[in-house]
C-alpha cells in the first residue's frame, strides 16, 4: 500500500511539473517572442533543456526549504502529501487552459498550509511569512528595476536604442536572457512540483529535483506556447528595448531570491517588470483590463488552494486514509 502511494505521489509530482513547465514558458521566453527574436518553437527548444539543468544543478537547496522547513514535524503521510500536489496540479492546469499567469508558488505553499492545518500539523509560520514578504517585494523590485532600465534607454538614446535592440546581436542577447531565466525557473520552481516528495518521505532532494526538472522541460516544450501570447502581446504593448528591460529585471531579481534558498513567483516577477516598462515608456501601453483580471486571480488563487487542500485532507482523514 505504501509503495502504491509512493508511485501515485511520484506520478502526480511529475504531472504537476509538466503542467508547471507549460505554464511558465511565457515568463521565460515571452519577451524574446514579443521582440520577434526567434520562432516560438525554437525558443521552447532552447528553454526545455535549460529548465531541466536549472532544476538538476541548482534546485536542491530550494527543495529542502519547501520539503523540510515548511512543516515542523517530519514527514506527512503520503496521501496528504499527494493532496497538496493534486490540488496544485489541478489549479495550475486550469489556469493554464484559461491563459491566466498565476503564482504557482503561492498555490503550492497555501495548499501545504491548508493540508497542514486540516491534518493538525505544526506549521513553520516564520518560513511562510518570509515567502509572503518575498512575494510582495518581488514585483515591486522588478518593476522599479525595469522602469529605471527602460527610462535610461529611452531618455538617453530614444531612437538609437530602438534601432540597436532590433539588430540581430541584440535579439540574440534577448534570447540569451530568456535562456538564463529558463535555468533560473528550473532552480526556482522545481520544488513547487516535487517538494511534496520530500514531505511524503519518498525521495531525496536531488532525486526530486531531477524528476521535477524533467517534467518541467517536457511541459515547456510540448505545451509552452499557451501563455506566451498572453504575456508577450496582451499585457503591455512592447518594443524590443522594453522587452529586454523587463527580462533583465526579472532575471536579476530571481537570481537574488534563489541565492537566499527561497523562491518566488516567476510570473509575478515578470508582471512587475512589464508594468515597470509600461510606466517607463507610457502608461497608455498598459492594457489595464487584462492586468486587473490577472490581479484578481492572484488574490483568489492562494485562498482557493488552501480551501481545496484542507477539504481534501479532511475527506481523506474521514475515510481513514492518511
Amino acid at each position: 500500500m505504501i509503495a502504491l502511494g509512493a508511485v501515485i505521489l511520484l506520478f502526480l509530482a511529475f504531472g504537476f511539473a509538466f503542467a508547471l513547465g507549460a505554464h511558465y514558458a511565457g515568463a521565460c521566453m515571452g519577451m524574446a517572442d514579443a521582440a520577434g527574436a526567434a520562432s516560438r518553437r525554437r525558443l521552447l527548444l532552447i528553454m526545455a533543456p535549460l529548465t531541466f539543468l536549472g532544476a538538476a544543478l541548482a534546485g536542491e537547496r530550494v527543495e529542502r526549504t519547501v520539503g523540510h522547513d515548511l512543516l515542523l514535524h517530519g514527514h506527512l503521510p503520503i496521501p496528504l502529501a499527494a493532496s497538496i500536489i493534486g490540488v496544485a496540479f489541478l489549479l495550475t492546469s486550469l489556469f493554464t487552459v484559461l491563459r491566466i499567469p498565476i503564482s504557482v508558488s503561492q498555490i503550492v505553499i497555501f495548499a501545504s498550509v491548508g493540508t497542514g492545518l486540516a491534518a493538525g500539523a505544526s506549521i513553520e509560520w516564520g518560513t511562510v511569512g518570509v515567502f509572503v514578504l518575498i512575494w510582495a517585494l518581488t514585483p515591486i523590485a522588478t518593476g522599479l528595476l525595469a522602469y529605471l532600465l527602460v527610462r535610461t534607454l529611452h531618455r538617453r538614446w530614444p531612437v538609437r536604442a530602438l534601432h540597436l535592440m532590433r539588430s540581430p546581436p541584440a535579439l540574440m542577447a534577448l534570447v540569451g536572457l530568456g535562456a538564463v531565466t529558463s535555468f533560473l525557473l528550473g532552480a526556482n520552481d522545481v520544488s513547487n512540483a516535487t517538494g511534496a516528495l520530500l514531505l511524503g518521505g519518498v525521495s531525496t532532494a536531488t532525486a526530486a529535483a531531477l524528476v521535477g526538472g524533467l517534467g518541467m522541460g517536457l511541459g515547456a516544450f510540448f505545451f509552452g506556447d499557451r501563455l506566451i501570447d498572453r504575456l508577450s502581446h496582451e499585457v503591455v504593448d512592447l518594443d524590443p528595448p522594453m522587452a529586454a528591460s523587463a527580462q533583465l529585471a526579472q532575471s536579476t531579481v530571481l537570481f537574488g531570491v534563489i541565492l537566499t534558498g527561497f523562491y518566488t513567483s516567476v510570473n509575478q516577477a515578470l508582471m512587475g517588470a512589464l508594468l515597470g516598462v509600461g510606466y517607463g515608456r507610457h502608461r497608455s501601453r498598459i492594457r489595464w483590463g487584462v492586468v486587473r483580471h490577472i490581479l484578481i486571480e492572484w488574490g483568489t488563487g492562494p485562498l482557493t488552494a488552501a480551501t481545496l487542500a484542507a477539504a481534501t485532507t479532511l475527506l481523506l482523514r474521514w475515510a481513514g486514509i492518511g
